[in-house]
């Protein structure tokens, strides 16, 4: 896994409620299209799914099997 994906799970499992992507970016210090490349990995690999959307992009939360990643790291 690489090291922004990894960081992802960890950002999204410490907000304790669900983080738009525009936070997410803010945080990592990465543009928003870059993002949005390692999301759509996380999806495909279902450690994240999207909460819905609002003006600062998707909503974005764990999943039963994220959670279980980011507790055995």
């Amino acid at each position: 896994m690489e090291q922004y994906e990894m960081k992802i799970l960890k950002l999204v499992n410490k907000a304790n409620a669900p983080i738009s992507e525009k936070d997410l970016a803010e945080k990592l210090k990465i543009k928003c299209p870059i993002l949005r490349t390692y999301i759509i990995d996380l999806r495909h690999k279902r450690h994240i799914k999207y909460g819905g959307s609002t003006v600062d992009g998707h909503i974005i939360e764990l999943t039963r099997e994220g959670k279980e990643l980011v507790e055995k790291i």
